[in-house]
């Protein structure tokens, strides 16, 4: 499956979208999972304000 195919989730704390198979948490974008969880966060490749490997367009938890 290639990233245009992935399905999107949307961030229940920060509202991104994010690719539905990378976040340790399934309603947490990576970047929140990370800053409220300290869980593993994905090393961001932005390319017109899009992650390209998680989806998420790098806006965080306030």
């Amino acid at each position: 499956m290639t990233k245009t195919e992935q399905s999107h989730l949307l961030c229940d704390e920060c509202g991104s979208e994010f690719f539905n198979n990378v976040s340790p948490m399934k309603n947490r974008c990576p970047n929140c999972s990370h800053l409220l969880y300290g869980l593993n966060n994905c090393e961001h490749h932005f390319k017109e304000g899009r992650c390209q490997q998680c989806g998420c367009h790098g806006q965080t938890s306030k």
